[in-house]
């Protein structure tokens, strides 16, 4: 793993401080097992993405809205008359 993200994983390490106990039934239990085994993840981190899915999907909705409301607006003063697209595309691909 590169120093980068060696750095990236203690970023997100250090950022797991709080803990809580939650208790599943057997069923259950094996359900998210084995869903963390076919997504190469574990059964915490799907259930910290089931908590962010289902209590904070409105706030992401309010902050992607607000920033294509900046990018729309800094579009408006955009000037494309004198753009080379020619050469745009190519500086691109290389």
């Amino acid at each position: 793993m590169s120093l980068t993200g060696n750095f990236l994983m203690c970023i997100h390490i250090h950022m797991l401080t709080k803990r809580t106990n939650i208790l599943f039934d057997d069923f259950t239990w094996n359900t998210l097992k084995q869903v963390a085994v076919i997504e190469n993840t574990s059964v915490g981190q799907l259930v910290r993405n089931a908590v962010k899915n289902t209590y904070f999907k409105q706030q992401q909705t309010n902050s992607r809205q607000q920033l294509m409301s900046s990018i729309e607006t800094l579009a408006k003063n955009v000037n494309t008359t004198r753009i080379n697209y020619r050469k745009l595309i190519n500086d691109g691909r290389k």
